[in-house]
């Protein structure tokens, strides 16, 4: 796997290429650990040329349960990384797991048609329900030690070779992730997956693709491009494909076809550009003429709307004038209004009092024949009185004279 940066910064002429060399797994093992060693020699090697970082370094790899790994890390150099091992020792697993990891589909890596076809099948014990691959790339300053590992217990011959994939100076989201970024990719049995962006302390800073690809365009990691990742079924059209062929895969991965259809969509569209240009400078004089009559009809219209405007405010004037008068001319009215309202009030008012003094009228005869004719009857009732007192009297006389 080779890698094409735009973002690459040229070497110091003091840097040297460090080894990788990654230890096979047992598969009888209860852990399964495949784990980068360090050399010591290379680092001491390289440890002053590795003062530097650049963004984009590929520091780990991890794998669980991804294809025939239980558990695998590897640990990267910044520089040049040889990769060696046998057959099924895990070297195009390595390349499976980073091209899974920065997006790829598992078609890509020609090891299935789908994502859960890398899960690990287990011949003991349970299947795993899903697979976990994990990279760690620099994001800062802080530089890595040159690693050795192998894939053997002994030195093989180089199969893969692995160089840095974007190297660069400008951080990604540092106050995001911080010195370093952890990209993992969960794989489950049902086929879905997910991804999940870290920073250097393992928080989750983002799960959405498009945080991924936004990452991939500013490290200039184009993990599809063969320029890139060169894998064995690629590898091979460069050794069985003619020139011919050759030469239309080097369009399609360098992107020369896009770029030339990109190059004639846009000379389609600057020459429409320059006739419409062209066409507005012919009418351009029309178009002035236009605008200079256009512009003297509104100067003229201006000019009309001034005078409205001066009649319109005379005319609001006279109505405000008017509008007064018809205040002053009603007030009189207003008062005469208020006083015919008072008088028929008191008119109501009277009218209601009379009513009163009529029914009081009407009580007071009342009682009045009553009491005459009350009176009347005591009279009549005195004079009967009256008339048996004078005959009892007459009486009495007459017999005082009869015994006289």
């Amino acid at each position: 796997m080779a890698a094409n940066s735009a973002k690459a910064r040229k070497r110091h002429a003091g840097d040297s290429p460090s080894s990788v060399y990654v230890l096979p797994s047992d598969a009888s093992d209860e852990d399964d650990f495949a784990h980068v060693g360090s050399s010591q020699s290379s680092q001491s090697q390289s440890q002053t040329s590795l003062d530097r970082s650049e963004m984009g370094v590929i520091e780990e790899i991890y794998c669980e349960n991804f294809m025939c790994h239980r558990k695998m890390v590897v640990k990267l150099g910044r520089n040049i990384n040889f990769i060696t091992g046998e057959n099924g020792s895990g070297k195009s697993a390595i390349i499976a797991a980073l091209q899974i990891c920065l997006g790829a589909s598992a078609r890509t890596t020609h090891r299935g048609k789908s994502l859960k076809n890398l899960i690990r099948n287990s011949d003991q014990g349970e299947q795993p329900r899903s697979a976990l691959v994990r990279i760690t790339l620099l994001n800062d300053g802080t530089s890595i030690s040159s690693s050795l590992c192998t894939l053997s217990r002994r030195p093989l011959p180089i199969h893969n070779v692995c160089m840095p994939i974007g190297k660069g100076t400008d951080a990604f989201r540092p106050e995001q992730f911080g010195t370093r970024i952890q990209v993992e990719r969960l794989i489950r049995i049902e086929g879905t997956a997910e991804y999940r962006l870290k920073d250097m302390d393992g928080r989750v800073v983002s799960k959405a693709k498009a945080d991924l690809e936004a990452m991939l365009d500013h490290l200039n990691i184009q993990i599809d491009n063969p320029c890139a990742v060169l894998d064995q079924e690629n590898a091979k059209l460069f050794l069985k494909g003619d020139p011919a062929d050759k030469y239309k895969h080097h369009l399609a991965w360098s992107f020369v076809r896009v770029k030339e259809t990109e190059c004639e969509t846009l000379r389609e569209e600057l020459e429409q550009c320059q006739t419409k240009a062209d066409s507005y400078k012919k009418n351009m004089a029309k178009y002035q003429a236009q605008v200079e009559a256009l512009t003297a009809d509104q100067h003229h219209l201006n000019e009309s709307l001034e005078l409205e405007t001066e009649k319109l405010a005379d005319l609001d004037k006279q109505q405000q004038e008017l509008k007064h008068r018809q205040r002053q001319l009603r007030y009189p009215q207003q008062i005469k209004e208020a006083e015919r309202k008072q008088l028929e009030h008191n008119l109501q008012k009277s009218k209601r009092r009379l009513v009163e003094i009529e029914k009081d009228k009407l009580k007071k005869r009342q009682r009045y024949q009553e009491y005459m004719s009350s009176l009347e009857h005591k009279q009549a009732r005195s004079a009967k009185e009256l008339d048996s007192v004078q005959l009892r009297l007459d009486d009495a006389l007459d017999q005082k004279r009869h015994l006289e």
